[in-house]
C-alpha cells in the first residue's frame, strides 16, 4: 500500500505495510501465541527513529567509534509486555565496534560459530523463534572440558567484555553528571583485560598467559554483569518470527556477519533481506493509517544493539535470488550473530519526543 503524503511543499511516497506483504506478515505474527496483532495492522518503517548521537566516555572510545540511540513508539496495546501507555517510547542503543578489535574478533567469533554448528549435526541446535538455521544452546560462557573449543570460546569472552563497557556507556549516560561538558570516565573494570590484546594488535589467545587471564578475567566480570549468551547462524530461507525476552531486563545482539549479499535487496526497504526488525507502536499524532511502527536493522558486521527485552522482534529471511530465478542460491558465507540475555535492568520507557 502506498499512500502519497504532502510534508510542506515536498510530496513523497510513504509504503505502509499490511497483510499482503511478506514484511507486513512477519510483523502481524499470526501464529504467535504472545505477539500476535490484528490482520487489519498496517505498519510504517521508521526512518531512524528519534536518532541521536551519544558522547563516549574515555573507557567507552577504547572500544567503540560510536554510540547511537533511537526512540521506537510503544505499544500500548500489547497487554503482555511491560505495561505502556500511548506516546511512550522505548530506547534502543547501537554501538560500532572499533575495526582494530572488530576485524579480528569477527573472523574468530564466525569460526566459532560454524564450529559449534559442526558439532551439533543431528540435533541442529536449539528450536525457540528459529525456522531453519542454527542456534546453539545458551551456555557459551560455560565452561568446557575441550581444550581446543575453550580456546576458540575466549572469542565471546571478549565480546562479553564490549558488551560490558556498552553497558558502563548506558549508566554513565543515566548519571546527571555526565550531562557535564567534560566527557564522564567510567569506573574501572576487568574489560581492559579483554580489550588490551586486540587493540595492541596481538593474535587473539596465541599465547597460554592471556587464555589464562582471559578466563580469570571473566569469571570476575561475570560476577559483575552475569549474563546468558548464544549464537545465530543464518543462510538462505532461515529466519527467525516474532518474540521478545524478558520485558524486565536489557538484551543485545552482536552481527558477525551479514550473510547472503544482494545488491538488489539493499537498495529497497521493500524487501530487508536478513534485516532485524523491531515492532513500536504508532507514532504521537500519527493518522488512523498505519497502527503501528518497525525499525528495519541491517546485520552490518561490527554492530553491537542493545535494547529492552520487553520489544517484539524478529529476522526477515535472504530470499532475493530466489526471487529472481524461482530457485535457491549456492551456498554463500552465513549471517552469524551472537546474542545476550543480561541481568540489566531495562530503563523504564519515555514519552515520546
Amino acid at each position: 500500500m502506498r499512500i502519497r503524503h504532502v510534508d510542506g511543499r515536498v510530496q513523497r511516497t510513504r509504503i505502509i505495510y499490511d497483510q499482503t506483504s511478506d514484511v507486513g506478515l512477519a510483523l502481524i505474527a499470526r501464529e504467535s501465541k504472545v505477539c500476535s496483532l490484528p490482520l487489519s495492522s498496517s505498519f510504517e518503517e521508521l526512518d531512524e527513529p528519534g536518532r541521536s548521537e551519544e558522547m563516549l566516555s574515555n573507557a567507552g572510545a577504547a572500544w567503540f567509534t560510536a554510540h547511537r540511540s533511537y526512540r521506537l513508539p510503544c505499544d500500548a496495546t500489547d497487554a503482555t509486555l511491560r505495561r505502556t501507555h500511548a506516546g511512550q517510547s522505548e530506547t534502543l542503543h547501537c554501538f560500532t565496534l572499533n575495526s582494530s578489535v572488530a576485524v579480528s574478533l569477527n573472523a574468530r567469533l564466525a569460526a566459532l560459530a560454524l564450529d559449534t554448528e559442526r558439532r551439533h549435526p543431528e540435533e541442529g541446535g536449539v528450536r525457540k523463534s528459529n525456522v531453519g538455521g542454527f542456534q546453539s544452546k545458551a551456555n557459551l560462557f560455560a565452561p568446557h572440558d575441550d581444550a581446543k573449543y575453550d580456546r576458540e570460546l575466549s572469542s565471546c569472552r571478549v565480546l562479553h567484555g564490549a558488551l560490558t563497557a556498552a553497558i558502563e556507556e548506558l549508566r554513565v549516560a543515566s548519571m546527571e553528571d555526565a550531562r557535564d561538558d567534560a566527557t564522564p570516565d567510567v569506573r574501572s573494570s576487568p574489560i581492559d583485560s579483554f580489550e588490551r590484546p586486540l587493540c595492541e594488535g596481538q593474535p587473539l589467545a596465541e599465547s597460554e598467559d592471556w587464555l589464562e587471564a582471559n578466563r580469570a578475567a571473566h569469571a570476575e566480570l561475570m560476577r559483575d554483569y552475569e549474563c546468558v549468551a548464544w549464537l545465530n547462524v543464518n543462510r538462505e530461507e532461515h529466519f527467525n518470527k516474532m518474540h521478545f525476552h524478558d520485558p524486565l531486563r536489557l538484551s543485545a545482539v552482536y552481527f558477525v556477519s551479514e550473510g547472503p549479499s544482494d545488491p538488489e535487496s539493499k537498495s529497497t526497504s521493500c524487501a530487508p533481506d536478513g534485516h532485524l526488525l523491531f515492532r513500536g507502536g504508532k507514532r504521537l499524532l500519527s493518522s488512523a493509517v498505519p497502527t503501528h511502527s518497525f525499525m528495519a536493522v541491517p546485520p552490518v558486521p561490527g554492530t553491537l544493539w542493545v535494547f529492552p527485552g520487553a520489544v517484539p522482534h524478529c529476522v526477515m529471511p535472504y530470499r532475493a535470488a530466489r526471487r529472481r530465478s524461482g530457485r535457491p542460491s549456492a551456498p554463500s558465507a552465513p549471517r552469524v550473530s551472537f546474542a545476550f540475555n543480561l541481568l540489566e535492568d531495562a530503563p523504564a520507557p519515555s514519552a515520546q519526543a
